[in-house]
């Protein structure tokens, strides 16, 4: 909340209430089945509440490892609520190549034949 405040002014200085906000709005939007990339920066909580907040979300992830993940990471239930964990990530989905990356970069693979 300290970080975007202007974003995050309906939550009401309330860290637990946004949190569980959170994960009700993710659950609106994301069915059990989905396969859902987040691009890092998951939590700025400890690893094991950062875990059960993640367990609750559904949707099977894949991390693309963000700078304040590193820490997270070392513990092996927040590991866990990955199928995949990456630092740089490429698919391709229906026609198109998709990079995936935490930070941001100004070429990556492909990107001059419409990546």
């Amino acid at each position: 909340m300290n970080f975007c405040p202007e974003t995050r002014a309906r939550f009401r200085n309330d860290v637990n209430y946004m949190n569980e906000a959170m994960v009700m709005e993710w659950n609106r939007r994301v069915e059990p089945e989905d396969l859902v990339y987040l691009l890092g920066d998951v939590a700025f909580l400890p690893a094991q509440k950062a875990a059960e907040y993640m367990m609750r979300c559904n949707g099977t992830k894949i991390l693309i490892e963000g700078n304040h993940d590193v820490k997270t990471l070392k513990d092996s239930t927040f590991r866990n609520c990955f199928k995949e964990i990456h630092k740089y990530h490429e698919i391709d989905y229906d026609g198109h190549k998709i990079v995936m990356f935490h930070y941001p970069i100004s070429e990556w693979n492909q990107m001059h034949r419409g990546a």
